[in-house]
Formats: structure tokens, C-alpha cells, sequence
């Protein structure tokens, strides 16, 4: 627990911290063209953007949450939406592959839990052939408008989350 907070873990505390994070990451593109009036650019690279990599590879590793900011870093560094789905895709098949692996490996499958992979992964196919669809007929700055909701979806799950474990 953390110290002078009663009941929150530290795994809590920076699911938390990770999401109010995401959540403002996310929401700052849609504050600049408030401010702007409609006239923003798509979010430029920064020098430290490297940074959400390595975050997103310690949260995917501790909690398995780590997938918005990477998908922060590629927003910035991916401007074409078929490479930036193509990365995100190969990116999280890899990520899941390792954790399938090693709960394979510690035999904790059993046919209750292959009845539910194979139900995610033919929802997860329905999902990768609608997104196609929709990329297929929507503009760059569209897609970039839904990858930021996305991400704000993402940030207020992880709220959730936390919250109701406080």
C-alpha cells in the first residue's frame, strides 16, 4: 500500500495515474482546436516521444495497459493510417502472444478458458474487418479524431477501474 493512503496499492495508484494521464494525452488535440477554432494540425512529433514506448512497454508488461501510449507515440510518428493499423495490430498480437505463451507454459489453460479465447478471437476478427471497413472510408484527420477517442475511452476505463478498487 502506499504510504498515508489507506486501501491503494500501488498497482491502483498508477493504473490511476495511467489512465488521468491517457485521459489528458488524449483530450489536449480536441482542447487546441477548441482553442484554435477548428485550425489545429495533427499532433506533431516531439524529441521525447520515445518515452511513451518505454512506458507503454513497462505498463503492457506489469499491467497490461501499456497499449495507449504506445498508441500516443505512433499517432504522432505514423501519420498514414494503414501503417499506424498495421503497426498497432502486429505490435499487440506480439504483446498477447507473449502473455499467452507464458500462461501456457504455466499450464494455467484449461477448456473453460480456450472456450473464451476462442470466442475473443473471432469477435476480435469481426472487429480487425470492421475497422478495415471504416478506414477504408474515412479521411487521415478522421481517423486521427477516432483513434483520440479511443484513447480517451481508454483513459476513463482505467479510471474506472481504479476507482472502484479505492
Amino acid at each position: 500500500n502506499i504510504p498515508g493512503v489507506p486501501g491503494v496499492g500501488e498497482k491502483t495508484a498508477l493504473k490511476l495515474l495511467l489512465g488521468l494521464f491517457i485521459l489528458a494525452v488524449s483530450a489536449l488535440p480536441f482542447l487546441v482546436q477548441l482553442i484554435r477554432r477548428g485550425n489545429s494540425a495533427p499532433p506533431q512529433a516531439k524529441p521525447w516521444d520515445w518515452l511513451y514506448l518505454i512506458g507503454g512497454g513497462f505498463f503492457s508488461g506489469a499491467f497490461a495497459s501499456g497499449g495507449p501510449l504506445v498508441v500516443i507515440y505512433c499517432t504522432r510518428h505514423l501519420p498514414d493510417k494503414d501503417v499506424f493499423r498495421g503497426t498497432m495490430f502486429a505490435n499487440g498480437c506480439f504483446a498477447m502472444g507473449l502473455v499467452a505463451l507464458e500462461h501456457f507454459m504455466q499450464k494455467q489453460y484449461t477448456a473453460d478458458t480456450l472456450l473464451l479465447t476462442g470466442i475473443a478471437l473471432a469477435v476480435m476478427v469481426a472487429a480487425v474487418r470492421t475497422s478495415s471497413w471504416i478506414a477504408q472510408r474515412v479521411d487521415a484527420r478522421k481517423f486521427n479524431v477516432l483513434v483520440n477517442l479511443a484513447l480517451m475511452l481508454a483513459g476513463l476505463m482505467l479510471l474506472v477501474q481504479s476507482v472502484a478498487l479505492l
